[in-house]
């Protein structure tokens, strides 16, 4: 039997007032709350900062997405397979880091201003 248990947000929300409380949602809500969120968005704001090299471009350009998430998994599949053949290539490696630092960064340098989203936040809880 699982130690964790989910509750019901109506049950618990008094337990998380005042200024140092908050709340972490999940991709698609943030995406809900935020287009700038959306892979389409990161991606372009990405590329637009530099965060993301030409190599790596190359890759999603391949793979036909902008869906951080979809390229990092085939990253770590190819660097799987490569070690399973015995073949070492550090620049999988390379593009992987790239890959998650450039989604951070586009992340943190595209999040929005709190005053921006306020009137969703209420209705995510």
């Amino acid at each position: 039997m699982s130690q964790f248990k989910l509750h019901q947000w109506n049950d618990i929300h008094e337990q998380f007032t005042g200024e140092n409380s908050a709340i972490i949602l999940g991709n698609g809500a943030s995406r809900a709350i935020y287009d700038g969120f959306s892979y389409y968005n990161l991606y372009e704001k990405a590329v637009e900062q530099d965060h993301i090299n030409d190599q790596v471009q190359e890759i999603f350009n391949y793979l036909e997405t902008q869906d951080f998430e979809f390229v990092l998994r085939m990253l770590g599949h190819t660097n799987y397979i490569n070690k399973k053949l015995g073949i070492h290539n550090e620049e999988i490696t390379t593009a992987y880091e790239n890959v998650r630092n450039a989604l951070i960064n586009a992340v943190s340098d595209n999040f929005p201003a709190y005053q921006d989203v306020e009137n969703s936040l209420a209705k995510a809880a």
